[in-house]
C-alpha cells in the first residue's frame, strides 16, 4: 500500500511515518496496562499507584525502544522472512545479555547488557520495596532509581530517526 501511494505522490514519507508512529501509541499504551494489571493481581504485588506508574513507564519505554529497533530491521530488509530471522536473533541476544535467562554471562559479552532494552525492562527493575510483596521477587530487587528510563532514552530517540532515514534511502518498488 505504501509503495502504491508513494508512487503517485499522495503524501510525503515523513507524514506517513509520523502518522503511523502516532496512531500506534494508544494501542501501545492500552494493551500493556491491561497485561500489567493482570500480572500485578496474579503475582500479588502490593497495590500502589506510584509503583504501578513506574512499572508502566518502564514497560512503555521498552515497547517504544523495541518497536524502533523492529522498524530498523524491517526497513533494512524489506523482506518479511529475512526481517523475522534477524529480529529473532537480535531479540534472543537481547534477552540473553539483558539478564532474562542468564544473570552473569561471559566477560567479553558484558557490554551487550548495557545496550539491551531487555536489561532495563525486567522484574529486577520493576520491583522496589514499596511495590513487591512476594519474597521471590524481593530477592531480585535492584534499585537503579530511574536508570532504566535514562538508559532507554537514547534507544527511543535514536532508533526511529535511523529507521526513517533508512526508509527514505530505500527504493520501494510498486507491485503490479
Amino acid at each position: 500500500m505504501l509503495a502504491e501511494e508513494r508512487s503517485v505522490d499522495m503524501y510525503k514519507l515523513s507524514a506517513y511515518f509520523s502518522a503511523r508512529n502516532i496512531s500506534d501509541l494508544p494501542l501501545d499504551l492500552i494493551l500493556p496496562i491491561i497485561v500489567l494489571v493482570i500480572i500485578c493481581v496474579m503475582v500479588g504485588l502490593r497495590p500502589s499507584y506510584i509503583a504501578f506508574s513506574q512499572n508502566m513507564l518502564t514497560v512503555f519505554l521498552c515497547i517504544l525502544a523495541a518497536q524502533g529497533l523492529g522498524l530498523i530491521i524491517g526497513v533494512a530488509f524489506m523482506d518479511v522472512k529475512k526481517a523475522k530471522i534477524l529480529a529473532s536473533i537480535v531479540l534472543m541476544t537481547s534477552m540473553l545479555s539483558g539478564g532474562f535467562f542468564i544473570q552473569k554471562g561471559p566477560f567479553f559479552m558484558s557490554w551487550l547488557r548495557n545496550i539491551s532494552f531487555n536489561n532495563y525492562d525486567s522484574y529486577q527493575h520493576h520491583c522496589s520495596s514499596d511495590s513487591c510483596s512476594p519474597p521471590f521477587i524481593r530477592e531480585l530487587r535492584i534499585d537503579h532509581s530511574g536508570l532504566e528510563v535514562w538508559a532507554m532514552m537514547p534507544m527511543i530517540i535514536g532508533y526511529r530517526p535511523v529507521a526513517y532515514l533508512s526508509l527514505r534511502r530505500t527504493k520501494i518498488m510498486t507491485v503490479a
